[in-house]
């Protein structure tokens, strides 16, 4: 039990690591990560059920990831190259999120599945597989203390290569681009395709979140989608200094924590 929930408090981590990168370094406020979460979710869902066994499921981690990616690429590419900046990037990207909460919401009919994969609706998309590395008897099922060790290295992981990529020349781009946008594209950078690139990150590390999410409670529903999640990352980012990795990570476990005892 407490595996499982220490797991839950660390997968958690990621998606406020993905708003850090984006919001705290490079100055993105965004609204958007639970959005990219839900996203990879489902696709997690979707592959490993229509794809069994633990090739299906090993698939849904690495679809579920570039899906989440690539879907925040698309929503950042009209964003920055049409010339949307501040406030208006937090409201498209809410408005990303609600939409696909009232589309998700509506999808419990027979008819909203993709093979053997039903979406449910409110009701929610049921018999995800559990995560599964390997092929035929060498796999390793990855549940209970397997995954929270899992779920630890790869957040180390993780952490180190954000650490390593926010001390390089391109870091640096993003805390201009923090700084004073301008001044930055006056020195020649190309401050509209560093954006996308970090929000095109930020969306891949939320979406790897909710894969592990989806995979540790082996379900997921739209709730995943709901305003009230939208704003958390907002508030573990805020609480642990937008501007510090360890910080994101020791906030949103803290705060996660809370939340489980009631508080």
């Amino acid at each position: 039990y407490y595996v499982s929930n220490t797991a839950y408090l660390l997968v958690s981590a990621f998606l406020g690591l993905s708003l850090c990168i984006v919001w705290g370094y490079t100055g993105i406020f965004s609204f958007g990560q639970v959005a990219f979460y839900g996203i990879a979710g489902y696709t997690f869902g979707i592959v490993s059920i229509n794809l069994t066994g633990p090739v299906g499921t090993m698939a849904g981690l690495l679809v579920g990831v570039a899906v989440s990616g690539a879907f925040a690429f698309l929503v950042g590419y009209f964003m920055f190259y049409g010339g949307v900046s501040d406030v208006y990037v937090a409201i498209i990207t809410l408005a990303v999120t609600l939409v696909l909460h009232t589309f998700m919401g509506q999808t419990a009919g027979e008819e909203w599945a993709v093979g053997a994969a039903r979406l449910g609706g409110f009701n929610g998309m049921t018999e995800i597989p559990s995560l599964a590395i390997g092929v035929g008897d060498a796999a390793v099922e990855i549940t209970d203390a397997v995954f929270y060790y899992f779920v630890v290295l790869a957040l180390l992981l993780t952490y180190l290569g954000l650490r390593v990529l926010v001390n390089t020349d391109f870091g640096r781009v993003l805390v201009a681009i923090r700084e004073d946008e301008d001044r930055t594209m006056m020195f020649g950078y190309d401050v509209k395709w560093a954006k996308l690139v970090v929000f095109t990150l930020g969306g891949g590390l939320a979406g790897l979140s909710g894969v592990l999410y989806a995979a540790r409670n082996v379900y997921i529903d739209p709730s995943v989608f709901e305003l009230y999640f939208a704003t958390l990352p907002v508030v573990w980012v805020s609480v642990g200094g937008r501007k510090s990795l360890p910080g994101a990570v020791v906030a949103t476990t803290g705060i996660v924590f809370i939340s489980f005892l009631g508080f």
